[in-house]
Order: structure tokens, then sequence, then C-alpha cells
């Protein structure tokens, strides 16, 4: 999971990048094109790489913690 977690997350921060200096609607097209993309490979995975490393028996109080917070 840390192989599609990495990578998205390093495309979602370069989209703010593209975002920060686009200059004219071409660009923040582009940019919000390559944002959508990094939350739509990585966005589902966090959570179940929070259910992988919870404790045994843990898995619903460690979702449960990872989306009250994801949500803030």
């Amino acid at each position: 999971r840390k192989s599609v977690i990495v990578p998205a997350t390093i495309a979602a921060g370069a989209s703010m990048l593209l975002f920060g200096t686009a200059d004219s609607w071409p660009a923040f097209v582009a940019a919000a094109a390559v944002w959508a993309a990094a939350v739509g490979i990585g966005g589902s995975v966090p959570a179940a790489y929070a259910s992988d490393v919870a404790p045994r028996g843990m898995t619903a109080a460690a979702l449960g913690a990872y989306r009250t917070v994801a949500d803030l």
C-alpha cells in the first residue's frame, strides 16, 4: 500500500505547487487534473493502510479514528 500512498502524495503535493503557479485557465485546469488523479488513485488507500497496521481486534476503532481525523 505504501507503493500507492507515496506517489499519490507526491502528485498531490506537485498539484499544489501547480495551483500556486498557475497563471492561466489551462494551467489551473492542468493542476486540477493532476490533483484529481492523485486523489482518485490514493484516496482510499490510507484507510486500508490504517486497517492493516491496527492491532488485532482494533480495526474498527482505527478506521473510526482515521476517518474522524481525515475529515477535519
